[in-house]
């Protein structure tokens, strides 16, 4: 079983990166479709108006995911290379996780995104669920 949390933890940073991708896209009015939908789908009463500094913010958000699950893929395998010597990895994976989570929850909030909020909620379970699977809440520390 630990096996397929590990693939599965692999997958999500993929996955991350991926999405990452949707808002890269966004740079450009011939690559923005996928964007367009993502809106459209989060807040469909919202209108969205892609000019110039939205598109780069977009651009510029969609390489700082894809580099996120770039840098959580290499982090989750050296902390998975490790084993039990990888807890502090571990930790600062799951700080990474929980910043991400509580501020971009805080954000969706603030902007009327909150069915943004139920795609955070998957992937903060789609990380803690295998973490807490495979044993790694139960790691100690290193002093």
């Amino acid at each position: 079983m630990q096996k397929f949390w590990q693939k599965w933890l692999s997958v999500l940073c993929c996955g991350v990166s991926l999405f990452g991708l949707i808002f890269a896209g966004g740079v450009s009015e011939l690559t923005s479709g996928p964007l367009d939908l993502l809106y459209k789908a989060l807040s469909p009463e919202v209108a969205v108006q892609l000019d110039q500094a939205n598109r780069f913010s977009m651009g510029t958000l969609g390489t700082i995911t894809i580099r996120w699950g770039i840098i959580l893929f290499g982090a989750v395998r050296g902390a998975i290379a490790l084993g039990e010597d990888g807890a502090k990895l571990w930790k600062w994976i799951l700080v990474s996780v929980v910043t991400w989570f509580a501020v971009d929850c805080f954000m969706s909030v603030l902007t009327a995104f909150y069915s943004n909020l139920i795609l955070n909620i998957v992937l903060l379970i789609g990380v803690f669920l295998p973490v807490w699977r495979m044993g790694i809440l139960r790691l100690r520390l290193p002093n």
